[in-house]
């Protein structure tokens, strides 16, 4: 029960990473996020409530390089993408197949991706922070044969780590805010949250901004709402999963466990069983969530892991039912 990534060969070519950037900015409408009560900044640690199993149920075929980040995008066509230690990024899809040629780009993080729609044409895009420690966008669909690097108006270095989520739904922004992200520095501790917006021809960042302190290292951070939460305790990664009736963070922790946390910082460990023909890596590296309801048998979400499995890198798509409901 495992795929193999099909040759890739290109429909359409752009001449230029350039005709990419300018699609950006004719954007029709992005997908909304959800409009939940958002957690105190400050909490508690978190405790382990009680366990849920889950369910592995695909795979993808063994990767070229062991995994630095991945991330997923919503809209009608969810899109996988993987960032692998030293270069490279390239997408998939949730059948595990190759969906672009890799680009050279070097990644350390990424965070989760949104559809935007263009005249009909579904782009995804993903913000991404580079080895340089500097924060950019990556962007991909119909017309391009790998994903495209663009750059932001308002430059933005020297940062540790990066979240995401969805613009929220009631709120006094601009309507031209496509997402928002979490960005933080160990030097800082504090998480700032920011919107990205298209304004005119580039991408760039609102002015309104919000801070959330912590006095513990910042390993990671969700956003609730429109309110970010800093992780740390022994937290590596994280992503947000949210869906009618649930709305919380799939964080992972040094040693490889999976656990979930809620808006109130309750957390429940998940324990994923092996499918028929798909192994769950025993240490995971990554993690990435999308709570909306998918075909192939993820009516409650999905949840991918990703890490070493037998000596080969791979991505491992699970069902989250168990979680979500």
């Amino acid at each position: 029960m495992k795929f193999e990534g099909r040759p890739l060969s290109a429909q359409k070519r752009l001449v230029n990473a350039m005709l990419a950037f300018g699609l950006i900015f004719s954007v029709q409408a992005c997908s909304g996020g959800d409009s939940e009560p958002a957690p105190s900044p400050q909490e508690a640690p978190s405790k382990v409530s009680g366990i849920i199993e889950l369910s592995a149920i695909w795979s993808t075929s063994a990767l070229d390089k062991p995994i630095a980040d991945i991330a997923l995008s919503g809209g009608l066509s969810p899109v996988l993408a993987v960032a692998y230690e030293g270069s490279g990024l390239e997408l998939f899809n949730l059948d595990g197949e190759r969906i672009s040629e890799p680009a050279p780009y070097k990644l350390k993080q990424l965070a989760g991706g949104y559809e935007i729609e263009l005249d009909g044409t579904s782009l995804s895009i993903f913000p991404g922070l580079n080895t340089e420690n500097e924060l950019h966008a990556y962007v991909f669909g119909e017309g391009l044969v790998a994903p495209v690097e663009i750059p932001f108006a308002t430059e933005i270095t020297n940062l540790d780590g990066i979240c995401s989520a969805p613009a929220p739904t009631e709120s006094t922004i601009d309507g031209d805010t496509l997402f928002q992200i979490g960005t933080w520095r160990n030097s800082e501790a504090a998480v700032k949250t920011l919107y990205v917006q298209a304004n005119a021809d580039q991408l760039d960042f609102s002015n309104s901004t919000a801070t959330y302190d912590t006095d513990a290292p910042i390993n990671a951070c969700g956003i609730f709402g429109n309110t970010a939460q800093p992780l740390s305790e022994d937290i590596t990664d994280a992503a947000l999963l949210a869906r009618e009736g649930y709305y919380g963070l799939v964080t992972l922790s040094a040693s490889g466990a999976l656990n979930a946390r809620s808006q109130a910082s309750d957390s429940q460990r998940l324990l994923v069983n092996n499918g028929l023909s798909v192994i769950v890596p025993d240490e995971p590296t990554a993690v990435a969530a999308l709570g909306k309801p998918l075909a192939g048998g993820y009516g409650g979400g999905l949840i991918v892991v990703a890490g070493n499995v037998d000596g080969e890198n791979k991505a491992v798509f699970i069902a989250a039912d168990g979680l979500t409901g």
